[in-house]
């Protein structure tokens, strides 16, 4: 029996795992110091480009401009996430806002999926698993017009052939962040009725016929996860 998709935690670590683990990193290829990745304004950095199949982790980054800090640049740093040979992305947010914190604000909190900190939240962490089958990219642009310093690292598991409990659909990562104004719930293509702004939602994976796309906001802010296939796993939001 295979461990794989069990979560790896210290209750499991005597579990045999057929898995290799991997990391990407903003490492200094030159073997220097420079442990970061300088993108000019307008620049697309591909920072995440694997093939085959596996599951992402966990990821890490902080953001940084010299000699001083761009306004607004945690809405200016803009990712995408890329599943399985796509050519739209699954996942299209600021920075910011897909760790978790909209109007382009840092602050420190941690919740089990994702988290920033320390000082003034500016270290960011996602620990949601995101599992792929032919190939995970990811990018990341500089819509600033200052030059961005962007550190990283990217902790996935490299499969020989997709766990089985994976290939039945356990549900793929999407997210969008959006700056509309409203809240809005879309169940198989129905319109709910408007949610209250500050309300939290709790989404899980659902079999494909029954996908269900959720919108959910601050004042400013909109992020939608949709997640198809069965499994137990859940996101609250």
């Amino acid at each position: 029996m295979s461990n794989t998709n069990t979560p790896a935690s210290l209750a499991t670590i005597a579990l045999a795992r057929d898995a290799k683990r991997m990391r990407e990193s903003s490492y200094d290829r030159t073997g220097g110091n420079d442990d970061r990745i300088h993108i000019q304004p307008g620049e697309t950095f591909i920072f995440f480009d694997v093939p085959g199949c596996g599951c992402i982790t966990h990821f890490w980054c902080t953001l940084a401009h010299e000699p001083e800090e761009v306004k607004y640049y945690l809405r200016k740093s803009v990712l995408r996430f890329y599943w399985d040979g796509e050519k739209e992305p699954s996942v299209l947010a600021p920075v910011g806002d897909f760790f978790g914190m909209g109007h382009a604000m840092s602050k420190n909190f941690v919740s089990e999926p994702l988290q920033m900190s320390p000082e003034d939240g500016k270290g960011f962490n996602c620990w949601f698993p995101m599992p792929f089958s032919d190939g995970a990219r990811m990018t990341i642009t500089n819509e600033s017009d200052r030059e961005l310093l962007f550190y990283y690292y990217v902790d996935y598991e490299a499969y020989q052939s997709l766990p089985e409990d994976m290939r039945n659909g356990t549900g793929s990562f999407r997210h969008r962040g959006s700056r509309r104004r409203t809240l809005r719930r879309t169940e198989n293509g129905a319109s709910a009725a408007s949610i209250r702004p500050g309300m939290r939602i709790m989404s899980s994976w659902r079999p494909k016929e029954e996908a269900t796309t959720w919108a959910v906001i601050s004042t400013s802010t909109t992020f939608t996860k949709t997640h198809s296939g069965t499994g137990r796993a859940r996101a609250t939001i």
